[in-house]
C-alpha cells in the first residue's frame, strides 16, 4: 500500500478501482502545490493579474547570482588568461563591400598606433573641430596635437596668473594694511594731550 504524503492514509487500490492513478494524483499535487508557491497575483489600473510570487523572485535572484558567480570564476581561472595573448596576436584587415579581404594586415597593436597617430596628426580648426565637423566657417590651425598642446598651455598659463594675481593682491591688502597702522602710530606719537587744572 502506498501513501501520498500530507494525506491521511488511502487504500491505492480503491483509487484504481475508482479509475484514479494514485501516481497521476500525487504529480498534480506536486503541481498545484508549486503553481501556489511560485505564483502570485498583483494588481493595477486595469485589474488583478498573475505574476512571479516574492518566493520565485528570491529563488531566481539567488539563482541568478550563484549563475554570475560561476561564470566570472570560470572567466577568471578559463578566458582573462587567455585575453592578453588574444590581443596581441589579433589581426585586422580591412574587406570590400563583397566581404573580400584587401589592403595590408594588422595586428592589433599596429592598428591601435595607426589610429592614435591619424587621430593626433588630423587637422582642426582654432575650436578643436575637423573640416568635417564645422563645414561653415573652418579654418586650419594645425594639428590635433597642436590643438591640445596649445589648449593645455593656455590651461596652464591661466591657473599660474590667476595664483600670482591673488599672492599679488594678498601683498598689496598686507602692505596697506601695515602702512596704515604705522601712519596711524605716527599721528598717536605726534599728537600731545595736556591737561590743565584751574584754580579757583
Amino acid at each position: 500500500m502506498t501513501k501520498i504524503k500530507g494525506t491521511p492514509a488511502m487504500d491505492m487500490a480503491a483509487l484504481a478501482v475508482l479509475g484514479l492513478d494514485p501516481k497521476e494524483i500525487e504529480e498534480r499535487v506536486i503541481e498545484r502545490i508549486s503553481d501556489r508557491v511560485l505564483s502570485g497575483f498583483s494588481c493595477d489600473e486595469d485589474g488583478e493579474f498573475e505574476c512571479d510570487s516574492r518566493f520565485k523572485q528570491n529563488l531566481d535572484e539567488k539563482i541568478k547570482g550563484i549563475i554570475d558567480a560561476k561564470v566570472a570564476a570560470l572567466a577568471g581561472e578559463h578566458v582573462l588568461p587567455n585575453v592578453h595573448a588574444i590581443i596581441e596576436g589579433l589581426t585586422l584587415q580591412k574587406t570590400n563591400q563583397w566581404g573580400e579581404k584587401s589592403g595590408e594586415k594588422y595586428t592589433f597593436i599596429e592598428y591601435l598606433t595607426k589610429r592614435a597617430e591619424a587621430y593626433m596628426t588630423e587637422e582642426v580648426n582654432f575650436n578643436g573641430k575637423t573640416r568635417a565637423e564645422d563645414t561653415y566657417s573652418w579654418s586650419k590651425f594645425g594639428t590635433r596635437l597642436a590643438y591640445m598642446v596649445d589648449q593645455h598651455l593656455a590651461f596652464q598659463i591661466k591657473t599660474a596668473m590667476e595664483a600670482a594675481y591673488q599672492n599679488a593682491n594678498a601683498t598689496i591688502v598686507g602692505g596697506l594694511k601695515k602702512a596704515m597702522e604705522i601712519s596711524l602710530e605716527n599721528i598717536k606719537s605726534s599728537l600731545k594731550v595736556t591737561t590743565e587744572v584751574k584754580s579757583r
